[in-house]
């Protein structure tokens, strides 16, 4: 049998006595025309005896020992089609042995076309054999199956050693070429009981790809067939797995070998604030290689800017306490929102013993007590002294840290909260009545928040991993802006001062809290084709496109801003 284009044909086969291809050969004698291929001497010979035949010249026949017969030209091939072979040509002449038959027409040109007939058998004592028949026409071969670490255009996805996915399958298929699965997740699961390279056709899936599995291979470049055709390779045919959500478009985690190739990988644009879109995450695997992939990130979030800090002031009533009598007024204690305190002190009791007021808190250099005495010299209680302002807090000075749980943009330092003032020292009594007590101080202004950083766009990640990219395209977009900080709070003002009864001496006023610190500002997004760790070996022959990196957070202060972002093709985290 001859496979021909899909159907088979059936050849002659003489031994079964099969004339299918050819016709029988008939004898033929030749007469005049060998008179005139001899000439007059010729034929003189044979009126007069041919050897002692019989023969008579008039009746036209040879006699002698003619020479045998030439076979007949070979009929033309069929053309392509249905059309037929053209007829052999007639045998030769008699003589003591036949002339072979014709020769048996050229094969049909592929596409159906019937062998040429064969050849009619020469006359004479012993007849040639009648000419083969011609070959009938074959058929185009089948196109060979794809080897997936070479494949070459119009090789076909193997069907028997294969799990393939449509994005108009289903899940609950059986994963066969004709009845492929919807998701690739779902081929991946399929994979862990049933080994076999996964086949991809083109189309867009909502998902993003998890690998955890040794050994996986999975390949797009197949147009989505129809009505059971084969699944065709086409490096343009490139599936996209890009997630609506955002999010690693495809995750690789303690792997040991994962083929990729010819597929697109896409990540959302990030939302959140300071979030990074990252396309590819690949965290303690070995022996990954992407061929032919086209990866891209989307852009980066700005850095959140910090907010108006909640005030760190005490509601208390600041005021010192007045004396009463001949008992000094109380102290004066008042709690900031940070739970530290300042205390106005107490004022010395009068009689025939006078004391000498307390000591404001904290210290902070004043609120000494009145001495017994002179209210105009020692025995009025010294003001509070004031805390001092917070500095600055320093803007990011680093772009961010890699680690397995990602990239983390760097943000600002936040600005510390200033300390409380001191409370005001208790002023001296005097015999007929007591002194006034001291204020409380002010509390420290909260400190500035920071800048946080700005989200990175970054193609693929590697950390502890070994990843090789081989022919592929990496494009990143725009980095996000960092992070602004903001100005620390301004310190409380201390509280007004106790009086004391008659001529005893007044308590001191609360000393002004310190400014809270401002805030620095966060790290400009990083644009960055590959970003990995300093234990990672990544092998790159990647076309780059880089986006914009991310400006620096302004601070909060006169000189705190954060720092720029970078574009980079390659950048170790």
């Amino acid at each position: 049998m001859t496979f021909l284009k899909g159907r088979s044909v059936r050849t002659a086969d003489p031994e079964r006595g099969d004339t299918a291809g050819k016709r029988a050969a008939r004898p033929r004698l030749r007469g005049f025309t060998t008179l005139g291929s001899l000439g007059v001497l010729g034929w003189a010979a044979v009126v007069h005896g041919c050897g002692g035949s019989e023969f008579c010249a008039a009746d036209s026949y040879e006699c002698g020992t003619p020479a045998a017969g030439s076979g007949g030209s070979a009929g033309t091939a069929g053309t392509s089609g249905s059309g037929s072979g053209g007829k052999a040509g007639t045998g030769g002449k008699a003589g003591s042995g036949g002339g072979g038959g014709g020769k048996g027409g050229t094969a049909g040109n592929a596409g159906g076309g019937t062998g040429g007939d064969a050849g009619a058998s020469g006359g004479g004592a012993e007849s040639g054999a009648g000419g083969a028949g011609g070959e009938g026409g074959k058929g185009d071969p089948p196109p060979p199956i794809c080897d997936p670490s070479a494949p070459i255009a119009g090789c076909v996805a193997d069907p028997e050693n294969g799990i393939f996915v449509s994005p108009t399958g289903n899940d609950s298929n059986d994963g066969t070429p004709s009845s492929p699965l919807a998701t690739i997740n779902a081929a991946i699961d399929r994979a862990a009981s049933r080994p076999a390279p996964i086949f991809i056709c083109s189309g867009t899936f909502d998902e993003s790809v998890v690998v955890t599995d040794d050994d996986l291979a999975l390949h797009g470049g197949f147009a989505c067939p129809t009505g059971g055709a084969p699944w065709v390779y086409d490096e343009d045919e490139r599936p996209l797995i890009s997630p609506t959500d955002p999010g690693y478009a495809l995750q690789v985690t303690d792997v040991n070998g994962l083929t990729l190739s010819d597929l697109e990988l896409r990540s959302a644009h990030a939302t959140a604030a300071g979030a990074s879109s990252i396309a590819v995450f690949v965290s303690g695997s070995d022996a990954v290689t992407l061929t032919r992939v086209h990866i891209t990130a989307g852009d980066g979030a700005n850095g959140a800017s910090a907010m108006a800090p909640v005030s760190n002031h005490t509601t208390a009533d600041q005021t010192g306490k007045d004396a009463v009598l001949t008992e000094g007024g109380e102290a004066t204690p008042c709690a900031c929102g940070d739970a530290t305190a300042s205390i106005g002190a107490s004022g010395g009791d009068g009689g025939l013993s006078p004391t000498a007021g307390g000591a404001g808190t904290p210290d902070q250099g004043g609120g000494q007590p009145g001495a017994v005495g002179s209210c105009a010299t020692v025995g009025t209680g010294h003001d509070g002294g004031s805390a001092p302002n917070e500095s600055d807090a320093d803007g990011a000075n680093l772009l961010g840290t890699l680690g397995t749980s990602g990239w983390t943009p760097a943000a600002g330092a936040s600005g510390l909260t200033g300390e409380p003032g001191q409370g005001g020292g208790g002023g001296a009594a005097v015999t007929a009545g007591g002194g006034g007590g001291g204020a409380c101080g002010g509390c420290g202004g909260t400190g500035g928040g920071a800048g946080k950083g700005g989200g990175a766009s970054i193609g693929l990640v590697a950390v502890m991993s070994n990843v090789t990219l081989v022919a592929s395209f990496i494009t990143t977009g725009d980095a996000g802006r960092g992070g602004d900080g903001i100005a620390g709070e301004l310190g409380q003002g201390g509280g007004v001062k106790g009086n004391g009864v008659g001529s005893a001496c007044d308590g001191g006023n609360g000393g002004k809290g310190g400014n809270g610190g401002a805030g620095g500002g966060g790290a400009g997004g990083i644009s960055v084709g590959v970003l990995h760790t300093g234990d990672s070996t990544v092998t790159a022959d990647v076309t780059f496109e880089l986006g914009m990196a991310g400006p620096a957070g302004t601070g909060g202060g006169a000189n705190n801003n954060g720092i720029a972002g970078v574009a980079e093709n390659e950048l170790q985290g």
